[in-house]
């Protein structure tokens, strides 16, 4: 059963960054048109709609072996601690990781063999870039919109 994220859910976030290497950030919340969090089924990031991450107050142990889509491709939460996610695709190899640690936030992607691309952000409303799945998206981190990660379908820009 997904639940509506509540304004202080996301303001929380935003007054309290320090907070959240301590409770972890297992609880994902996507906005498509609204803002719901995750449910107990996994969660979609929709492919051609502005959608993001922002973190909760949930447990590590609550997220590890559920699914996310992205683009399709189903990636299953293998590790999950008070600031680091890993997610995997068994069919393709390739994978996401997540580690947060304010003020600094690395976003990486790596394949079956497990080369990893580390980003740190240095300031908030960097731009990176990166493509998963064959799809290149823009990261945008920053907090006037209440969110630290926005994964952004960027298919005009595809090389």
């Amino acid at each position: 059963m997904s639940e509506i994220c509540s304004t202080s859910c996301w303001q929380y976030a935003i007054d309290n960054p320090n907070c959240f290497p301590k409770i972890g950030f297992t609880k994902v919340c996507f906005m498509s048109g609204n803002y719901t969090c995750a449910s107990s089924s996994g969660f979609t990031i929709l492919s051609d709609e502005l959608s993001f991450i922002n973190y909760g107050l949930y447990h590590p142990d609550e997220i590890i072996g559920k699914f996310i889509k992205i683009k399709g491709n189903e990636y299953k939460v293998t590790k999950a601690t008070n600031s680091i996610i890993n997610l995997s695709n068994s069919k393709n190899g390739r994978g996401i990781f997540i580690y947060r640690s304010p003020p600094l936030l690395f976003i990486g992607v790596y394949n079956d063999a497990f080369r990893l691309h580390v980003y740190q952000r240095e300031e908030w409303f960097k731009n990176i870039q990166e493509i998963i799945n064959g799809v290149v998206f823009s990261i945008t981190i920053g907090t006037t919109s209440k969110v630290h990660e926005i994964f952004k379908n960027k298919n005009n820009n595809k090389r």
